[in-house]
Formats: C-alpha cells, sequence, structure tokens
C-alpha cells in the first residue's frame, strides 16, 4: 500500500489482525504496522459490523503465526486503547451490555 505524503509516495506496511465474534465469525482489520493501535481496530470493526467502539473490548488470543501468547505479559485482561498492535494478532471481540441467547 501506499500513502501520499508531502506530494511524495511513500510505502505503508500494513499490520493485519484477525478479531473473532463470540459467535465464531470473523473480520480481519488492517492498521498501519508500528502505529496501530487498539482503539483504531475497534473505529475499523465499528464500520463494518456496527457496534459502537466504546461498547466493545478486544481480548489478545494469540499472537503471530506461532499461534500463542508469547512473551506479552497479557494480564488477561481487555486491551487498552492506546497499546499498539502487531500483524498477525487473533482478538476476541466482547460487546458490552449484551448476553449470549440460551
Amino acid at each position: 500500500m501506499w500513502a501520499v505524503a508531502s506530494g511524495a509516495a511513500v510505502p505503508v506496511v500494513l499490520a493485519r489482525v484477525t478479531v473473532q465474534r463470540s459467535d465464531g465469525a470473523s473480520v480481519e482489520v488492517a492498521v498501519e504496522a508500528g502505529e496501530g493501535r487498539v482503539g483504531e481496530v475497534k473505529r475499523e470493526v465499528e464500520k463494518v459490523e456496527g457496534v459502537p467502539a466504546s461498547l466493545c473490548d478486544l481480548f489478545l488470543l494469540s499472537e503471530g503465526s506461532s499461534g500463542d501468547k508469547g512473551g506479552s505479559g497479557d494480564s488477561g485482561g481487555p486491551l487498552s486503547d492506546d497499546a499498539k498492535v502487531e500483524d498477525g494478532w487473533l482478538l476476541a471481540l466482547i460487546v458490552r451490555g449484551t448476553r449470549q441467547q440460551q
């Protein structure tokens, strides 16, 4: 992907993350690598899924292609909006104020 800065085209590297809903469906979101934040991912999910970003919590399920959390030091809680995201992450989407139908 390319971006235009000061009239010159510069390459933009994207980080692709997969966001999985509780029903198993998922959506892939791309943000700028090294600069993309959880809040930006939530806003992209809002555009696609129609769920307000303010009601979304994202949890890290796995990092990259290795499929594990590695040394993330993740506490198991929701990721903060200002946390940087990395390419290949698998995130779980939980919408506050909703209940699973039984």
